[in-house]
């Protein structure tokens, strides 16, 4: 009832949901009948799963868009990877802007099969979103990395270090990554603590 009440006071005309929903759909029709309300328009889409296929549980992946954010993901790219959660566009693109997808989007192009939720895929599209990032933009998200991991900016202008990730090319699947792989336009003592005596003596034996 609550929820009937809710919906007609707010004007709401179209409701979308997970299919897990569906039981409670004809009781809440009968409640709109009742009271003389209107219905609004209902879509159940099909639930989202784990990798093993069963149903998704808050124990995989992140809880919070705040933790993928510390992951290294991008806002655009996790936007990206869930719209493409049981629905692609029907010219097959991939990966595209928040507003290209709100113009190509049609519910009725949302797969009735279930969506799996491989982070493997969030990964190869975080990683293409980066690449055509600007940037500019990009060494805004990557600077709070490099503050973190100690490093010292204040000696390098913005267009080094920006001209220093489209160096990179791509690479890195986060943003975090990104920051790791491109340490040493900062820093050449980050590459030198990688790669101990201890550890150049012992591949060098190796090589023997």
């Amino acid at each position: 009832m609550p929820v009937v009440i809710d919906d007609y006071t707010m004007g709401i005309n179209t409701v979308i949901r997970g299919e897990d929903h569906i039981i409670n759909t004809p009781k809440q029709l009968l409640i709109y009948e009742a009271l003389g309300f209107t219905p609004p328009v209902f879509a159940h889409l099909p639930m989202i799963l784990g990798k093993d296929k069963k149903k998704l549980s808050k124990r995989q992946g992140a809880t919070s868009v705040f933790e993928y954010s510390d992951l290294g993901y991008l806002p655009d790219g996790v936007f990206n990877f869930l719209a493409l959660l049981g629905w692609s566009p029907k010219n097959g693109q991939e990966i595209f802007t928040r507003k290209e997808a709100v113009e190509m989007f049609e519910i009725s192009d949302v797969t009735r099969k279930p969506a799996v939720l491989d982070m493997d895929k969030l990964n190869h599209i975080n990683q293409e979103q980066m690449k055509i990032m600007p940037p500019v933009k990009l060494l805004e998200v990557i600077r709070p990395f490099w503050i973190d991991m100690g490093f010292d900016l204040s000696a390098f202008s913005d267009e080094y270090l920006a001209s220093s990730l489209h160096t990179m090319g791509g690479r890195g699947q986060t943003t975090l990554q990104l920051a790791e792989y491109s340490d040493y336009f900062i820093s050449f003592d980050a590459v030198k603590s990688r790669y101990s005596t201890s550890d150049v003596s012992g591949r060098t034996q190796n090589r023997s």
